[in-house]
This record gives C-alpha cells, sequence and structure tokens, in this order.
C-alpha cells in the first residue's frame, strides 16, 4: 500500500509511520492531525508545491532544512548511542 494518495496536486504522507487522525474539537491533542506544508518554503502555497504531513511533522521542520534536520537526528541518535 503506498504511503500517500493524491489529492490532485496535493500528496498526503504518514512522515511519521503513525496514520493520521482529526482530533475531536478542544482535545488539545493535534500532533497527528492533517497539516498542509510547503515543500519549497519560498513558493508559498501553490500547485504543485504543498504537501500534508501530521502537524507534528510540520512543526519537526518548520524552519530547518533537510540538512540541519539530519543533523539533530544525527546528534541524538550517537548521544542516546554512548550512554
Amino acid at each position: 500500500r503506498s504511503p500517500s494518495r493524491g489529492l490532485g496536486d496535493v500528496y498526503k504522507r504518514q512522515v511519521l509511520g503513525v496514520k493520521m487522525t482529526i482530533s475531536e474539537l478542544g482535545s488539545g491533542d493535534t500532533n497527528y492531525s492533517p497539516s498542509f506544508d510547503r515543500i519549497y518554503p519560498k513558493k508559498g502555497y501553490v500547485k504543485g508545491n504543498i504537501v500534508i504531513v501530521s502537524n507534528k511533522a510540520n512543526k519537526i521542520k518548520t524552519d530547518a532544512t533537510v540538512d540541519e534536520i539530519r543533523k539533530v537526528a544525527d546528534f541524538y541518535e550517537k548521544l542516546l548511542k554512548d550512554k
């Protein structure tokens, strides 16, 4: 089964391996609610530049580049391995 479904030019991705669900209003738990994200932030919310990911995945990516996210992951992976 494919991890994405086309919604026109918008794709739904299960980045963190957790099914996205729309949280109950007022529950406060929106980590796995769907969230629109721009693939290339400078391009804006335009056709071909939008993906739906979980709110948590979107927050992790907020201002970081792919390289910066990778460096943070590598740092914590090494830190946890050394303990």
